[in-house]
C-alpha cells in the first residue's frame, strides 16, 4: 500500500545509509589497500540507494528483471548499440556547437599519438559502461518503476529525473590528511557535500542533467526496456570523457555564459540541445502497448 513518506524515506535512507556504510568499508579495505573515503561514500550511497529502491519496487508490486526493463528479446537486440550511438551523437553535436561558437578549442599541447588516443577511448568506454549500468539500474530501473506505480507517469519522470540530477552535485570533500575517521564521519561531512548547490554555475548544469534524465525516462517508457537507456547513457559519458581529453574551455569567450562553470560541457547550450532531443523523442519514438494502456 502506498504511503506518501515512502519516497522521501528512500532518499533519506540512501544518504544516511551510504554515509554509515562508508566507514566499515574503509576500515576493512584499509587493511589491504589505501581506499579513498570520498569514493566509498559515493559508492555506498549508490549501493544503499539501489537496495532500498528495489525494496520500494517490491513494496509497490511484483519485482523481476522484466519489471525493471531488463528483459531480453529479439526486438531489443540492437537497442544498446542504437542507444550508445545516439548518446555519442548528442555529445558530438553539443561539443561541435561549443567549438563553432569559440567556447571550446582543441588542446594544442595534447599528444595525439595512436596508443594514447586508443587508451583514452577504451578507458572512456569501460568507465561509461559501468556508470551507465549502475545509474540506469537505480534511476530508470528501480526508482522510476516504483514511482510510476505510486505517483503516475508524469510525476515519476519528474521525481526520478530530479533525484538523478541532484545526485551529481552531492560532492563529499576529501578528509584532511592524517585526520582520524570515525563511524559518523560520513554524516559529519554531509553538510559540506551540499556546497556545490550554492555555486553560481549549478542551475544550468543541474537543469541539463534533469532534462537528460527526462529523456532517458521517456526512452525507458517508450521502449519498455532499460537497454537503450544504458546504451545512450554510456555513449554520452564516453563522448564526454573523450571531449574532455581533446578540448578545453576558451577563457573570456563571447558565449562563455552558455557553459556552466561547474562542468566542461553542461550549461544552457546543453539544456537547449537536450530539450530539443527530448521533443524529438516525444514526437517520433513509438509508444509501446503497455504505455498506451496507461
Amino acid at each position: 500500500m502506498h504511503r506518501w513518506w515512502h519516497f522521501p524515506a528512500l532518499i533519506v535512507g540512501s544518504l544516511f545509509g551510504g554515509a554509515l556504510l562508508a566507514w566499515p568499508l574503509y576500515a576493512v579495505l584499509d587493511l589491504f589497500l589505501s581506499p579513498n573515503f570520498q569514493k566509498l561514500l559515493t559508492f555506498g550511497t549508490l549501493g544503499i540507494g539501489i537496495v532500498l529502491a528495489l525494496i520500494y519496487v517490491r513494496h509497490t508490486g511484483p519485482l523481476s528483471p522484466a519489471v525493471l526493463g531488463l528483459r531480453w528479446q529479439d526486438r531489443y537486440t540492437l537497442d544498446p548499440l542504437a542507444g550508445f550511438l545516439t548518446g555519442l551523437f548528442m555529445l558530438a553535436v553539443l561539443e561541435g556547437s561549443l567549438l563553432l561558437l569559440g567556447v571550446h578549442e582543441f588542446q594544442r599541447n595534447r599528444e595525439y599519438v595512436r596508443m594514447a588516443v586508443a587508451t583514452v577511448v577504451v578507458q572512456a568506454f569501460i568507465l561509461s559502461l559501468i556508470v551507465a549500468l549502475i545509474e540506469e539500474l537505480l534511476f530508470r530501473g528501480a526508482l522510476l518503476t516504483g514511482l510510476l506505480r505510486s505517483y503516475g507517469r508524469t510525476a515519476a519522470m519528474i521525481l526520478s529525473s530530479t533525484v538523478y540530477a541532484a545526485a551529481h552535485f552531492l560532492k563529499y570533500p576529501d578528509p584532511l590528511p592524517g585526520a582520524e575517521l570515525h563511524w559518523y564521519a560520513g554524516i559529519q561531512m554531509f553538510p559540506t557535500a551540499l556546497r556545490w548547490f550554492a555555486s553560481p554555475g549549478t542551475p544550468s548544469a543541474l537543469l541539463s542533467l534533469f532534462v537528460f534524465g527526462m529523456l532517458l525516462a521517456l526512452v525507458r517508457l517508450r521502449r519498455d526496456s532499460l537497454w537503450p537507456c544504458i546504451g545512450m547513457h554510456a555513449g554520452l559519458v564516453s563522448g564526454y570523457k573523450i571531449a574532455g581529453y581533446c578540448t578545453d574551455r576558451v577563457p573570456g569567450s563571447e558565449y562563455e555564459f552558455l557553459l556552466s562553470s561547474n562542468s566542461p560541457v553542461l550549461g544552457w547550450l546543453a539544456v537547449i540541445w537536450l530539450t530539443f532531443a527530448l521533443a524529438i523523442c516525444h514526437r517520433f519514438c513509438p509508444v509501446n502497448a503497455h504505455e498506451q494502456r496507461e
